[in-house]
């Protein structure tokens, strides 16, 4: 079935790659193998194969099939399943990469083992420029074993409720007080709702309300009590003076420690990741203190966009292209529409310059520069027309609306990879500020027909007034109604079991779970699901 295949490497040279080929009867394994300690971040491996039949059909990444006459992806939490001529059926062996399918080639398949999009993370340069960083690939060896068949073939449940959609909030807590936090964990019980709690450890703060751990602690004990994930959010709200403070901040958290396995950097802390070139030397010693601390799942600091109208689901790419924002502002244009539209197109399908340039303008614009001098005109009125061109281009001439972020490409949630020599987990998020948009029955449908992925990041204290859909209207922990009859929903949802609202460590527990699936074929010839090391599967079914 399979016809001839070839490798496409790129970061290390092809003679150091050893390939081993197995056919037994309807199995076709690739065994791909770099030697040990040659992985480098950057890595670009991908996988060739030319079949003897035509692709017909596609299983997407929500469950249904469809044809094959446009580019076709699936992910490491997608089914990789397609029909071709003949009545037969190709199973993906295992779940690890991405299939990659191209009608021009209606022939061919690409399985993507390595590549920088894949596994990608943001760092910020001295300068603060956010930067697209690299990742090593968590492996030096790849099986890729292609099944065929006749018969019914398994596909898998990313979540733990059978092919339901999966809502996760990581909640920052940049804005927490004492009053709000408390407001919130109420708010949440009341709903049924558990979510990762993000937590500042120490208490170095430009806001003296901030909640830390070191004293407030009690008041965070109750958040673990009521079935919440605490997780490190940075160490404290604010940056210390000294490299031997900060430093002394890092230590400590490493030899004391808990049991919290996740980790969100805050701002721009000199022990966060998102400050750490994937080749620095540093890595090395921060990748070890992560492990001993009981760090083993990352944010990558990258948004996959903003979440609004029809803007939720992560494993549909076409959610967070330009033309999905470009929509949200036609239907219903609004001043706020159009700031939102130049934010999330600087800030999520621009270069670093004019990312730059845009958060300059947006600073000068809310302290009202313009009063303090008038030399500051000239750059306010050409960063005012640029963004006027900017505008012009999108809404009215369609410049690049089909476009995606660089990183969303390949759909990226959960994904493990190598850091410093050790293996963590990053996840993916999508920025969530308008409670009442983002979860609006329209939106909850689309995120439930779809068993599509959520993984929002907010900021549930955030007071902010010129955030409509913010979840407390003031600092006393007043409910916005919009907010609370979107939440609500979601509620309902869960409690319907038709959301899985894990937190980050569950997720975690799953994706592990789907990292250890295999798919082998029987005497028969038929496809069965094999477990990891324990066995044990997730929901399965035939189709």
């Amino acid at each position: 079935m399979i016809h001839s295949y070839s490798l496409e490497i790129d970061g290390v040279a092809p003679s150091r790659v050893r390939v081993r080929q197995e056919q037994e009867g309807h199995r076709h394994r690739f065994v791909i193998r770099l030697p040990e300690g040659l992985v480098t971040a950057g890595l670009r491996l991908h996988l060739q194969i030319k079949l003897d039949a035509r692709v017909l059909r596609w299983r997407n990444f929500d469950y249904k099939w469809v044809n094959a006459e446009q580019v076709r992806m699936a992910g490491s939490w997608s089914p990789k399943i397609l029909e071709l001529e003949g009545d037969w059926r190709m199973v993906a062996g295992e779940t690890h990469g991405t299939w990659h399918y191209d009608p021009r080639q209606a022939q061919e398949l690409t399985w993507i083992l390595a590549d920088p999009l894949q596994q990608p993370r943001l760092h910020y340069d001295a300068n603060d420029h956010p930067l697209l960083s690299t990742c090593s690939p968590a492996r030096n060896e790849w099986v890729c074993t292609f099944l065929f068949t006749r018969s019914a073939v398994p596909e898998f449940s990313r979540s733990r409720i059978p092919f339901s959609a999966i809502l996760n909030i990581s909640d920052h807590c940049d804005f927490d007080s004492p009053v709000l936090l408390e407001r919130q964990r109420r708010f949440l019980r009341r709903l049924g709702l558990n979510i990762t709690k993000g937590v500042f450890l120490f208490h170095h703060s430009k806001r003296p309300w901030n909640v830390s751990m070191e004293r407030q602690a009690d008041l965070l004990r109750d958040w673990a009590k009521d079935g919440h994930e605490l997780c490190y959010h940075s160490l404290s709200q604010s940056t210390r003076a000294s490299r031997s403070e900060w430093e002394d901040d890092f230590d400590r958290f490493v030899t004391e420690s808990g049991s919290w396995t996740t980790w969100i950097d805050h701002g721009f802390q000199p022990y966060n990741l998102s400050r750490i070139p994937a080749a620095a030397p540093e890595l090395i010693d921060w990748a070890r203190g992560m492990r001993r601390a009981g760090v083993r799942l990352l944010w990558n600091y990258l948004d996959a966009g903003q979440s609004g109208p029809g803007r939720i689901n992560q494993l549909n790419p076409k959610h967070f292209s330009l033309s999905a924002y470009r929509k949200t502002l036609m239907q219903q244009f609004s001043q706020s529409g159009v700031f939102e539209l130049l934010r999330s197109y600087n800030l999520f399908f621009c270069g670093v310059r004019a990312q730059k340039r845009y958060q300059q303008l947006a600073a000068w614009l809310r302290k009202k520069a313009w009063r303090q001098s008038w030399r500051i005109w000239p750059r306010l009125l050409a960063g005012s027309f640029r963004l006027l061109a900017q505008l012009l281009r999108v809404v009215f001439f369609g410049s690049g609306r089909l476009r995606l972020p660089e990183w969303q490409k390949m759909t990226p949630i959960l994904f493990e990879v190598g850091l410093g020599g050790q293996r963590f987990w990053l996840f993916q998020t999508v920025e969530v500020h308008d409670f009442a948009a983002t979860f609006s029955q329209d939106n909850l449908n689309v995120l439930m027909g779809e068993a599509g992925v959520c993984l929002a990041h907010t900021y549930l204290a955030d007071t902010d007034r010129r955030k409509s859909g913010r979840l407390f209207a003031d600092n006393k922990g007043h409910v916005m109604p919009g907010a609370k009859a979107a939440l609500e929903r979601l509620s309902l949802a869960v409690a319907e079991e038709k959301i899985w609202m894990p937190t980050l460590q569950e997720l975690w527990q799953q994706a592990e779970l789907l990292a250890g699936l295999r798919f082998v074929l029987d005497e028969r010839g038929q496809v069965v699901a094999l477990g990891g090391d324990g066995g044990e599967l997730p929901p399965i079914r035939y189709i």
